[in-house]
């Protein structure tokens, strides 16, 4: 076994197959990209198959650079920006148009907390943008210091452009970091991720600028050695753009906890709080009223689940609800902060279990641990970003008169990847430990 191994490693490391490799993998990303582009339209008639047909040699690509053991700069800059520029011009995913209809609430005086995009005191403000905004009856789920950015978007009468350029700094800072930490052919885990470069230059998620809260939150982690006053504000950031990573600060005051007391672990806490306080704080003095928590939609809502599905499946309507699935995570989680790890490592297992056990998943969710990869080379997240495209495979079931609802099969394509390998690193971790 170990001479194919060998034998397997050495054919590999052949010059040409490695340029083979390369310039294989970097067409199929760059090909793929240009198969998917004028197909984003998601909610148009046809563009399903298409889009997924792009993306799966896209995915192809992803899967052969992972073979890849040197990345030339021109070679690696090349593809991840040429990439992103491919999907610049596509029309992105239906999200945007709350984005930007957020932000134009908010320039015209109102709070989209308090008002649904139905309410008829925003009537005069109805147009293009209302009438592609999604679930009109009800008011914003996006945190404050989101919406401050939604409104300083809008404003500057970019339109989707500018959403899109905004999103897609945030994402090529991630790259620059990721390469000049652990250099080119680790830092591909994140820029030449298909499902990355799709989901911020081509379908518009605010997402980026929440991962880049982490990835900060993670330099100064490494900087100073431990937990710090600088990687709870990071994390307070990142949780101010999505309130998700707020549970990572348990990751710093546990550790405090252990190694100087109670005070300092309540002081890293405090530290990570200001930055969400601030920004409704803000958000309040320029906008009319405070931020409200989300409505009865993050009670009820659904997508590409995996427990909640499972226990729906297996004990019917008694768990169509939300919140028994909350107390579940919440004792899911305890195992992943009570055992000392690294930053980069606790993060990959929070977002894992959180995504196992969370009732509403999107595609481009499975972006969030990516940057982490880089250190830990976990195969879950690095699979999940081929396999992750499946979840858009929902569009066209809705096209065909079907509901929101993925099946069994699909259900499995998507999370076995992502949950094998994952358990494959973690295996490999502890025989190693």
């Amino acid at each position: 076994m170990k001479g194919k191994t060998a034998w397997w490693g050495g054919a590999l490391a052949k010059p040409w197959v490695q340029l083979a490799l390369r310039w294989l993998s970097g067409l199929l990303l760059l090909g793929g990209a240009l198969m998917m582009m004028p197909h984003g339209d998601l909610l148009a008639d046809g563009n399903p198959p298409p889009f997924m047909r792009g993306a799966a040699v896209m995915s192809a690509g992803w899967l052969l650079c992972l073979l890849v053991r040197r990345f030339p700069p021109v070679w690696f800059w090349g593809v991840a920006l040429g990439a992103r520029l491919i999907l610049l011009p596509m029309e992105p995913g239906d999200d945007v148009w709350r984005y930007e209809w957020d932000g134009k609430v908010q320039n015209a005086g109102f709070n989209p907390y308090a008002l649904a995009p139905e309410s008829d005191e925003l009537r005069p403000l109805r147009g293009e943008i209302w009438r592609h905004v999604q679930h009109q009856s009800i008011t914003t789920i996006y945190p404050p210091i989101t919406q401050l950015g939604f409104r300083l978007l809008y404003a500057t009468g970019l339109g989707h452009l500018g959403f899109k350029l905004a999103y897609l700094v945030a994402d090529l800072a991630i790259c620059v970091i990721l390469a000049r930490w652990w250099g080119r052919r680790r830092a591909t885990a994140w820029a030449w991720n298909p499902l990355v470069i799709y989901s911020f230059a081509g379908g518009a998620h605010f997402d980026s600028w929440f991962v880049l809260g982490l990835v900060l939150a993670w330099r100064a982690v490494r900087a100073s050695r431990g937990p710090s006053a600088g990687s709870a504000v990071w994390i307070g950031v990142s949780a101010a753009v999505k309130l998700i990573s707020a549970p990572l600060l348990a990751w710093g005051a546990l550790r405090l906890w252990r190694e100087r007391g109670r005070r300092a672990a309540i002081t890293y806490l405090a530290f990570g709080a200001l930055p969400v306080v601030g920004a409704m704080v803000v958000f309040a003095l320029t906008t009319r009223g405070w931020p409200r928590p989300p409505g009865e939609f993050t009670m009820v809502a659904r997508s590409a689940e995996l427990i909640p599905a499972i226990f729906r499946g297996l004990f019917g309507p008694i768990f169509g609800i939300n919140a028994p699935f909350g107390v579940m995570l919440l004792f899911a989680l305890w195992p992943v902060f009570r055992r000392p790890s690294s930053f980069a490592v606790c993060a990959e297992r929070f977002f894992v279990v959180f995504l196992a056990f969370a009732p509403m998943v999107h595609g481009w969710y499975f972006t969030w641990a990516a940057p982490f990869v880089a250190a830990t080379r976990n195969w879950g997240f690095r699979l999940v970003g081929a396999s992750g495209f499946i979840y858009f495979w929902l569009q066209q079931r809705v096209q065909d008169g079907g509901p929101w609802v993925q099946p069994p099969l699909e259900k499995a394509c998507m999370w076995v990847p992502l949950l094998a390998g994952f358990a494959w690193t973690e295996w490999r971790r502890w025989r190693r430990r």
